[in-house]
């Protein structure tokens, strides 16, 4: 859940031009996070969210 409280964060995405790993900063947008499964050490969550390059 520490996403959430970030507006941006780094990623490494593959470029599919180049065939090459690259680094970016970007954008975390429609952040969503939903419990799965309760248990006794912070369960399980389904999380998602956008990523928008700048």
């Amino acid at each position: 859940m520490e996403f959430k409280q970030r507006e941006k964060i780094g990623v490494e995405y593959l470029d599919t031009e180049t065939l090459e790993m690259k680094e970016a900063e970007m954008f975390v947008e429609g952040y969503k996070a939903v419990l799965v499964r309760d248990t006794s050490f912070k369960g399980r969550w389904k999380v998602s969210f956008t990523l928008k390059g700048f």
